[in-house]
Protein backbone atom coordinates (compact mmCIF):
# COMPACT_ATOMS: atom_id res chain seq x y z
CA UNK A 1 0.00 0.00 0.00
CA UNK A 2 1.17 3.65 -0.33
CA UNK A 3 0.87 6.26 2.33
CA UNK A 4 0.46 9.57 1.45
CA UNK A 5 0.85 12.40 4.62
CA UNK A 6 -0.45 15.74 3.99
CA UNK A 7 0.80 19.14 5.93
CA UNK A 8 -0.11 22.31 4.85
CA UNK A 9 1.70 26.13 4.62
CA UNK A 10 1.08 29.80 4.16
CA UNK A 11 -2.36 31.95 4.47
CA UNK A 12 -5.33 29.42 4.14
CA UNK A 13 -7.88 32.32 4.45
CA UNK A 14 -8.63 33.20 1.21
CA UNK A 15 -10.87 36.09 2.27
CA UNK A 16 -8.19 37.84 4.24
CA UNK A 17 -5.01 39.43 2.80
CA UNK A 18 -1.79 38.53 4.38
CA UNK A 19 -0.33 41.38 5.16
CA UNK A 20 2.82 40.29 3.23
CA UNK A 21 2.37 39.82 0.21
CA UNK A 22 5.13 37.70 -0.74
CA UNK A 23 3.27 35.33 1.79
CA UNK A 24 -0.01 35.50 0.76
CA UNK A 25 -0.71 32.02 -0.55
CA UNK A 26 -1.12 28.38 0.50
CA UNK A 27 0.88 25.23 -0.03
CA UNK A 28 -1.00 21.18 0.57
CA UNK A 29 1.53 19.10 0.24
CA UNK A 30 3.64 15.89 1.61
CA UNK A 31 5.28 12.74 1.29
CA UNK A 32 4.18 9.69 -0.92
CA UNK A 33 5.76 6.15 0.80
CA UNK A 34 5.02 2.34 0.67
CA UNK A 35 4.22 0.76 3.50
CA UNK A 36 6.71 -1.94 3.22
CA UNK A 37 9.04 1.00 4.42
CA UNK A 38 7.61 2.79 7.40
CA UNK A 39 9.32 1.19 9.95
CA UNK A 40 12.66 1.10 8.52
CA UNK A 41 12.32 5.14 7.60
CA UNK A 42 10.98 5.96 11.54
CA UNK A 43 14.09 3.97 12.90
CA UNK A 44 16.20 5.32 10.72
CA UNK A 45 14.55 9.08 11.49
CA UNK A 46 15.03 8.41 14.86
CA UNK A 47 19.15 7.87 14.37
CA UNK A 48 19.36 10.75 11.90
CA UNK A 49 17.46 12.83 15.29
CA UNK A 50 20.12 11.05 17.67
CA UNK A 51 23.17 11.86 15.38
CA UNK A 52 21.92 15.68 14.89
CA UNK A 53 19.65 16.64 18.31
CA UNK A 54 20.59 17.20 21.51
CA UNK A 55 19.23 14.78 23.83
CA UNK A 56 16.22 17.00 25.27
CA UNK A 57 15.43 17.50 21.32
CA UNK A 58 15.04 14.10 20.39
CA UNK A 59 11.83 13.19 20.65
CA UNK A 60 10.50 16.85 19.81
CA UNK A 61 9.09 16.76 16.08
CA UNK A 62 10.80 18.95 13.52
CA UNK A 63 9.16 21.68 12.61
CA UNK A 64 11.02 23.12 9.16
CA UNK A 65 10.45 27.03 9.88
CA UNK A 66 11.18 27.02 13.33
CA UNK A 67 14.88 25.35 12.53
CA UNK A 68 15.49 27.62 10.15
CA UNK A 69 14.66 30.51 12.50
CA UNK A 70 16.37 30.43 15.49
CA UNK A 71 16.74 33.49 17.10
CA UNK A 72 18.31 34.59 20.52
CA UNK A 73 15.58 35.29 23.63
CA UNK A 74 14.94 38.80 23.63
CA UNK A 75 14.49 40.12 27.20
CA UNK A 76 14.32 36.27 28.48
CA UNK A 77 11.10 35.70 26.57
CA UNK A 78 10.70 33.03 23.50
CA UNK A 79 7.70 35.28 21.81
CA UNK A 80 7.71 32.31 19.12
CA UNK A 81 7.61 29.35 21.35
CA UNK A 82 10.33 28.38 19.28
CA UNK A 83 11.29 24.67 20.55
CA UNK A 84 14.90 25.24 19.59
CA UNK A 85 15.59 28.92 21.41
CA UNK A 86 18.41 28.87 24.02
CA UNK A 87 19.65 25.35 22.63
CA UNK A 88 20.61 25.61 19.41
CA UNK A 89 22.43 28.48 17.76
CA UNK A 90 20.78 29.79 14.37
CA UNK A 91 23.51 28.20 12.26
CA UNK A 92 23.15 25.19 13.84
CA UNK A 93 19.30 25.15 13.36
CA UNK A 94 20.00 25.87 9.59
CA UNK A 95 22.93 23.03 9.34
CA UNK A 96 20.67 20.66 10.70
CA UNK A 97 17.58 21.64 8.35
CA UNK A 98 20.28 21.08 5.48
CA UNK A 99 21.08 17.61 6.97
CA UNK A 100 17.38 17.00 7.20
CA UNK A 101 16.76 17.80 3.29
CA UNK A 102 19.73 15.28 2.42
CA UNK A 103 18.03 12.67 4.76
CA UNK A 104 14.89 13.16 2.87
CA UNK A 105 16.53 12.71 -0.01
CA UNK A 106 18.38 9.41 0.66
CA UNK A 107 14.64 7.49 0.91
CA UNK A 108 12.61 6.09 -1.79
CA UNK A 109 9.62 8.65 -1.17
CA UNK A 110 8.34 10.69 -3.52
CA UNK A 111 6.95 14.45 -2.81
CA UNK A 112 3.63 15.91 -3.86
CA UNK A 113 2.32 19.75 -3.61
CA UNK A 114 -0.16 22.13 -4.58
CA UNK A 115 0.15 26.03 -4.84
CA UNK A 116 -2.84 28.59 -4.46
CA UNK A 117 -1.71 32.01 -5.06
CA UNK A 118 -4.35 34.23 -2.76
CA UNK A 119 -3.96 37.23 -4.60
CA UNK A 120 -4.58 35.90 -8.46
CA UNK A 121 -7.31 33.57 -6.99
CA UNK A 122 -8.91 36.70 -5.73
CA UNK A 123 -8.52 38.62 -9.03
CA UNK A 124 -10.05 35.73 -10.94
CA UNK A 125 -12.81 34.87 -8.65
CA UNK A 126 -15.41 37.37 -6.88
CA UNK A 127 -16.16 34.72 -4.52
CA UNK A 128 -12.95 32.42 -4.22
CA UNK A 129 -12.94 28.87 -3.94
CA UNK A 130 -12.13 27.57 -0.10
CA UNK A 131 -8.29 26.55 -0.84
CA UNK A 132 -8.68 22.92 1.44
CA UNK A 133 -11.00 21.00 -0.79
CA UNK A 134 -9.88 22.36 -4.13
CA UNK A 135 -6.05 21.91 -3.54
CA UNK A 136 -7.38 18.32 -1.98
CA UNK A 137 -8.97 17.58 -5.33
CA UNK A 138 -5.97 18.15 -7.49
CA UNK A 139 -3.51 16.12 -4.72
CA UNK A 140 -6.09 12.95 -4.77
CA UNK A 141 -6.09 12.89 -9.03
CA UNK A 142 -2.40 12.60 -8.60
CA UNK A 143 -1.98 10.36 -6.19
CA UNK A 144 -4.63 8.05 -8.08
CA UNK A 145 -2.59 8.60 -10.86
CA UNK A 146 0.58 7.88 -8.93
CA UNK A 147 -0.87 4.40 -8.04
CA UNK A 148 -2.27 3.74 -11.42
CA UNK A 149 0.71 4.46 -13.59
CA UNK A 150 2.83 2.73 -10.49
CA UNK A 151 1.04 -0.45 -11.38
CA UNK A 152 2.22 -2.71 -8.61
CA UNK A 153 0.58 -5.33 -6.89
CA UNK A 154 1.84 -5.29 -3.83
CA UNK A 155 1.05 -1.56 -3.67
CA UNK A 156 -2.59 -1.26 -5.74
CA UNK A 157 -4.35 0.78 -3.15
CA UNK A 158 -3.28 4.41 -1.09
CA UNK A 159 -4.20 5.65 2.05
CA UNK A 160 -4.41 9.33 3.18
CA UNK A 161 -3.12 10.31 6.73
CA UNK A 162 -4.04 13.91 8.69
CA UNK A 163 -2.36 14.26 11.83
CA UNK A 164 -5.19 15.44 14.40
CA UNK A 165 -3.36 18.33 15.75
CA UNK A 166 -3.50 19.92 12.71
CA UNK A 167 -7.32 20.59 13.62
CA UNK A 168 -8.79 22.69 10.53
CA UNK A 169 -6.67 20.78 7.97
CA UNK A 170 -8.19 17.47 9.45
CA UNK A 171 -11.58 19.06 9.64
CA UNK A 172 -11.81 20.88 6.33
CA UNK A 173 -10.22 17.26 4.34
CA UNK A 174 -13.10 14.65 5.61
CA UNK A 175 -15.53 15.72 4.08
CA UNK A 176 -14.25 16.24 1.01
CA UNK A 177 -11.99 12.92 1.07
CA UNK A 178 -15.60 11.26 1.38
CA UNK A 179 -17.28 13.18 -1.62
CA UNK A 180 -14.10 12.68 -3.77
CA UNK A 181 -13.73 9.13 -3.46
CA UNK A 182 -17.31 8.94 -3.36
CA UNK A 183 -18.59 10.47 -6.64
CA UNK A 184 -15.11 11.28 -8.21
CA UNK A 185 -13.88 14.97 -9.27
CA UNK A 186 -14.22 17.18 -11.71
CA UNK A 187 -11.93 14.94 -14.09
CA UNK A 188 -11.59 11.60 -12.53
CA UNK A 189 -12.59 8.98 -10.32
CA UNK A 190 -10.70 7.92 -7.60
CA UNK A 191 -10.85 4.09 -7.25
CA UNK A 192 -7.38 3.26 -5.81
CA UNK A 193 -7.52 5.12 -2.79
CA UNK A 194 -9.37 3.79 0.71
CA UNK A 195 -12.28 5.73 1.74
CA UNK A 196 -11.83 6.33 5.14
CA UNK A 197 -9.52 9.26 5.56
CA UNK A 198 -6.68 8.12 8.58
CA UNK A 199 -6.77 10.89 11.40
CA UNK A 200 -3.52 9.86 13.56
CA UNK A 201 -3.86 10.70 16.90
CA UNK A 202 0.23 11.19 17.55
CA UNK A 203 1.57 14.57 17.19
CA UNK A 204 5.22 12.96 16.72
CA UNK A 205 4.89 10.97 13.66
CA UNK A 206 7.88 10.61 11.74
CA UNK A 207 6.41 11.31 8.59
CA UNK A 208 4.27 14.79 9.45
CA UNK A 209 8.05 15.86 10.01
CA UNK A 210 8.45 14.80 6.26
CA UNK A 211 5.73 16.44 5.50
CA UNK A 212 6.34 20.02 7.32
CA UNK A 213 9.43 19.60 5.54
CA UNK A 214 7.89 18.99 2.11
CA UNK A 215 5.59 21.97 2.34
CA UNK A 216 8.35 24.42 3.32
CA UNK A 217 10.27 23.61 0.53
CA UNK A 218 7.73 24.54 -1.82
CA UNK A 219 6.73 27.33 0.82
CA UNK A 220 10.38 28.75 0.38
CA UNK A 221 10.42 28.08 -3.02
CA UNK A 222 7.78 30.45 -4.34
CA UNK A 223 7.43 32.97 -1.82
CA UNK A 224 11.42 33.49 -2.59
CA UNK A 225 10.29 33.74 -6.62
CA UNK A 226 7.84 36.26 -5.27
CA UNK A 227 10.53 38.37 -3.35
CA UNK A 228 12.76 38.67 -6.39
CA UNK A 229 9.95 39.70 -9.05
CA UNK A 230 8.95 42.58 -6.39
CA UNK A 231 12.67 43.48 -6.40
CA UNK A 232 13.06 42.50 -2.26
CA UNK A 233 16.75 41.08 -0.95
CA UNK A 234 16.44 37.14 0.18
CA UNK A 235 18.96 34.44 1.10
CA UNK A 236 18.53 32.16 -1.65
CA UNK A 237 17.56 28.50 0.09
CA UNK A 238 16.49 26.32 -2.44
CA UNK A 239 15.50 23.53 -0.44
CA UNK A 240 13.23 21.42 -3.05
CA UNK A 241 16.04 21.53 -5.00
CA UNK A 242 17.54 18.42 -3.15
CA UNK A 243 13.68 16.86 -3.94
CA UNK A 244 13.12 17.18 -7.57
CA UNK A 245 13.53 13.57 -8.38
CA UNK A 246 11.13 13.44 -6.28
CA UNK A 247 8.39 15.13 -7.23
CA UNK A 248 5.44 13.41 -8.58
CA UNK A 249 2.28 15.38 -10.30
CA UNK A 250 4.80 17.90 -12.53
CA UNK A 251 2.52 21.15 -13.01
CA UNK A 252 2.41 23.84 -16.30
CA UNK A 253 3.90 26.93 -14.38
CA UNK A 254 7.87 26.90 -14.40
CA UNK A 255 8.77 28.88 -11.24
CA UNK A 256 12.44 29.26 -10.80
CA UNK A 257 13.23 25.59 -13.43
CA UNK A 258 10.73 23.96 -10.99
CA UNK A 259 7.51 22.57 -12.70
CA UNK A 260 5.18 22.61 -9.74
CA UNK A 261 1.31 22.56 -9.25
CA UNK A 262 0.15 25.95 -9.09
CA UNK A 263 -3.25 27.72 -9.22
CA UNK A 264 -4.65 29.47 -10.89
CA UNK A 265 -1.23 30.99 -12.14
CA UNK A 266 1.56 32.63 -11.23
CA UNK A 267 1.88 36.07 -10.01
CA UNK A 268 1.20 39.27 -12.16
CA UNK A 269 3.63 42.00 -11.22
CA UNK A 270 3.36 45.35 -11.84
CA UNK A 271 6.64 46.14 -14.04
CA UNK A 272 5.74 50.02 -14.39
Amino acid sequence: MFFLYLDESGNSKIYDMWWKKEYDFFVLGGIIIKEEHLNDYIARFREFKKQNFPESLIDVPIHSVDLNNIKEISGGKNSRKNPYVGILTRQQGKDILQKFYDFLASLEINVIAVVIDNIEHRKQYRTPLNPYPFAYMVLLERFEGFIKIKNEEQNSFGCVNLSESSLRLAKELTQAHEHFVDKGTDYDKINHVFRQLNIDKSHKSTFFDFADAVCYAYQKLYSQWLRQNYGEKFQSEKYLLKLKSKMVGVGRFNIDDFRIILFPKPRIFDKN
